[in-house]
């Protein structure tokens, strides 16, 4: 059994489901990033983070799309 919060259950109240199946879709069939679940859902993504491993929800690597440029150019160092 997961002890939810109660931000965790005023969400489930809010999207009238529980949050395991919102965060699971939004993070594997809405592809959303941890940040943008949590801007959606008005919390920190350290707190998507936790629960997304309280509720044994696995969470993607980043795809390629979402990385920054690797060419960024470098900085000098200093003389």
């Amino acid at each position: 059994m997961i002890i939810k919060t109660p931000t965790m259950q005023r969400l489930e109240a809010r999207f009238g489901r529980p949050i395991e199946e919102l965060l699971a879709e939004m993070h594997h069939v809405q592809r959303l990033s941890l940040s943008e679940m949590g801007d959606r859902l008005g919390v920190s993504v350290h707190a998507i983070h936790k629960w997304m491993r309280r509720c044994h929800i696995p969470v993607r690597r980043v795809s390629p799309r979402e990385r920054p440029p690797a060419n960024l150019p470098q900085r000098k160092s200093a003389p």
